[in-house]
């Protein structure tokens, strides 16, 4: 199995276990979002948004490549969408944007597995630019949410790892760069990968404990929001076309 369908498998059961989530519980970020929104349409939107990332997830599962990518993608854009009603009422609060960054890595993940599928070749370089850019602005909104909540992501690390300042800083200056490469598509590949690795032992290291130690919903949702991120980077590692000879 070659890297780019690995990395396909991550991104949609990642995000099939996301929905899933979402599905078993309705205090769930998904619903949260929603919610804001208000009237019945909130509810049709919490369960449309639950039901693309599970079939797309699925559809990817399957094999259905193209399809399933643009099943996820309409799911992904709806949630990352959805945020706005958080955002709207306080424009210039930076937290408001979390969510929104973090959501968009499945649309940048979608659009990744989607472009070498699209007959057109102008339009196909165009999506795989796009979904770099993309989830390189995503990063430096992972970057700015480390600083502006040094302390509180500090706490989160393990206290039997010691020099916990230490690594929220250098995970934080690795976000940067990894925009950096994405943004001016230089080395964009391997920071890809590596930022993959970095989250996926986020996960490991800091949300397992998390959740060993309190099993809650949101301890849940960003232990698999976490995931969702890790796979993306990859997906867009792999899914980058060689270069030129």
């Amino acid at each position: 199995m070659s890297e780019s369908a690995v990395a396909r498998f991550g991104l949609a059961l990642t995000t099939l276990l996301f929905g899933a989530i979402s599905v078993i519980w309705h205090d769930s970020d998904l619903w949260k979002h929603a919610h804001q929104i208000g009237g019945p349409l909130a509810a049709v939107l919490a369960w449309a948004c639950a039901a693309l990332l599970c079939v797309g997830g699925l559809i990817l599962l399957v094999g259905r490549n193209a399809l399933g990518s643009v099943v996820l993608g309409i799911g992904g854009t709806l949630l990352t969408l959805s945020c706005i009603a958080d955002i709207a009422p306080g424009p210039f609060s930076f937290p408001n944007y979390i969510d929104f960054f973090e959501l968009a890595a499945i649309v940048c993940g979608a659009a990744a597995v989607y472009a070498p599928y699209d007959a057109n070749a102008a339009r196909a370089t165009m999506l795989r630019r796009a979904s770099l850019v993309g989830f390189g602005i995503c990063n430096i909104s992972y970057a700015a949410a480390q600083v502006v909540f040094f302390k509180y992501t500090a706490s989160l690390i393990p206290s039997w790892i010691p020099g916990a300042s230490f690594w929220t800083a250098l995970t934080t200056l690795a976000f940067a760069l990894a925009a950096v490469a994405m943004l001016i598509d230089r080395l964009a590949a391997l920071a890809l990968r590596l930022l993959a690795t970095m989250v996926a032992l986020f996960a490991l290291l800091v949300w397992v404990p998390q959740l060993l130690a309190a099993p809650t919903l949101p301890n849940w949702s960003e232990f698999m929001l976490t995931w969702v991120i890790a796979a993306a980077a990859w997906t867009l590692a792999a899914a980058r076309p060689a270069p030129a000879a």
